[in-house]
C-alpha cells in the first residue's frame, strides 16, 4: 500500500479484441506496460509500450491511469500520461508485440494533462478525453511517490530522489476539460482535432492534481464514440462558474460533445478547397496552363505530318505513316 516494493493490482479500463485478446493496460516500474491474454486470463504477457515513462500514484491503484481500445482490425491504441506530465498515444499492428513512437495528444500551450482516456470508432478513428491546464508551475514532478492519494508533501521524489514542488504551487493552478478526436490516428504523425471542455475563466477544478487523482475530478472519466461517430466525454465540474470561480468538495457531473470534428463512423467529409482557391479541373480535363491537344485528323490511310511551332530556334517536322485515323 504505497511502500517499495509492493506490487499493487489496478489496472486501467480492459478492453477485449475481435479475436478474443483481452488487454490490460497500466505501469510497472514507472513505464507503461500492457498484459495481453489470448486464453481468457489464464496466461498473461506484459509488453512495454514506451520508454517514456508514465505518471505513479502512492496507493494501492498505483500506476493504474492508462487506457487502451481496439478496433475492427484488431489495432490497439494506448494512451497514457507521461513521466512530463503529458497525454500520449501509441499504437500497435501487431496484437500489442510492438508499438510505434509516443505522439503527444495535446495541442500547443497545455502544460500538463491528466488522465487520458481513449475509444475507438472506424479502424484509425478515435476519441480521446483528459484533464489539462495551461498554467502548471512546471517541472520537477515526481516519480516517486509514497503516502497521501492527493497531498504531495512528504510523499513526492523527483528524479534526484530530491523533495518535489509543495502542493502549494498548483494554488492558482486552473484545469479544464478537453476532448481530442483523430482520423488517421494509426499514421506517424497523426491530426487532432481538439477542444477544451470549459475555460480558464470557468475551469472544471482549481488546485493540485496528484500523482493519481486530480481533485473532484478523481477518475469519473470517460470518453465514448457514438453510433453516429460523435465523441462524447464526461468530467466533473468542481467550480460554481462565479466570475472568479471557487472550487467546492463535490462536484457536477458533465456530459459534454465534440462538434464540427470529422465524424469517426461512417463516410468521411471531402474537404473544402481553401479561400480564394479556383476549383480543380474535372476529370480528364487538361492541367491549367496546358493547352490541350487539337483533334486527331480525318484519313484514310497514308502519311500524316505535323508541323510545330519554333522550339528553341528551330522548325520540327514529325512524319509518321498510318493505315486509319478516325
Amino acid at each position: 500500500m504505497g511502500f517499495r516494493g509492493t506490487a499493487p493490482a489496478a489496472t486501467g479500463h480492459g478492453a477485449v479484441a475481435p479475436d478474443g485478446t483481452v488487454y490490460l493496460p497500466r505501469g510497472y516500474c514507472g513505464r507503461p506496460f500492457v498484459a495481453i491474454s489470448d486464453d481468457e486470463g489464464d496466461t498473461w504477457e506484459r509488453v512495454q509500450v514506451a520508454g517514456s515513462g508514465i505518471a505513479v500514484g502512492p496507493g494501492p491503484g498505483e500506476e493504474h491511469e492508462a487506457s487502451v481500445a481496439i478496433d475492427a482490425n484488431g489495432t490497439v491504441y494506448y494512451t497514457w500520461q507521461a513521466a512530463d506530465r503529458l497525454p500520449y498515444l501509441a499504437v500497435s499492428r501487431d496484437r500489442g508485440k510492438t508499438w510505434s513512437k509516443p505522439v503527444l495528444i495535446s495541442p500547443p500551450g497545455v502544460d500538463e494533462g491528466w488522465d487520458p482516456f481513449i475509444d475507438v470508432g472506424d479502424p484509425g478513428r478515435v476519441a480521446i478525453s483528459y484533464v489539462g491546464t495551461v498554467n502548471s508551475p512546471g517541472p520537477p514532478f515526481c516519480v516517486t511517490t509514497i503516502g497521501s492519494l492527493t497531498s504531495l508533501e512528504g510523499s513526492c521524489f523527483d528524479a534526484d530522489g530530491k523533495p518535489g514542488r509543495a502542493s502549494s504551487d498548483w494554488d492558482k493552478t486552473r484545469w479544464t476539460g478537453y476532448m481530442a478526436v483523430s482520423v488517421d490516428a494509426t499514421s506517424a504523425a497523426p491530426t487532432f482535432h481538439t477542444a477544451p471542455v470549459g475555460s480558464f475563466e470557468d475551469p472544471l477544478y482549481i488546485g493540485v492534481c496528484g500523482t493519481l487523482r486530480c481533485g473532484v475530478e478523481v477518475d469519473f472519466l470517460d470518453v465514448i464514440v457514438g453510433p453516429d461517430g460523435t465523441a462524447w466525454a464526461s468530467f466533473v465540474d468542481g467550480c460554481n462558474g462565479a466570475p472568479e470561480p471557487s472550487c467546492v468538495p463535490l462536484g457536477a457531473g458533465v456530459v459534454s460533445h465534440l462538434t464540427g470534428a470529422p465524424p469517426l463512423t461512417g463516410q468521411l467529409p471531402v474537404p473544402d478547397p481553401a479561400p480564394g482557391s479556383a476549383p480543380g479541373p474535372a476529370p480528364g480535363a487538361p492541367a491549367p496552363g496546358v493547352t490541350p491537344a487539337p483533334p486527331a485528323p480525318t484519313c484514310a490511310g497514308g502519311r500524316v505530318t505535323l508541323r510545330l511551332p519554333r522550339t528553341l530556334g528551330k522548325r520540327v517536322r514529325l512524319t509518321r505513316t498510318v493505315k486509319t485515323c478516325r
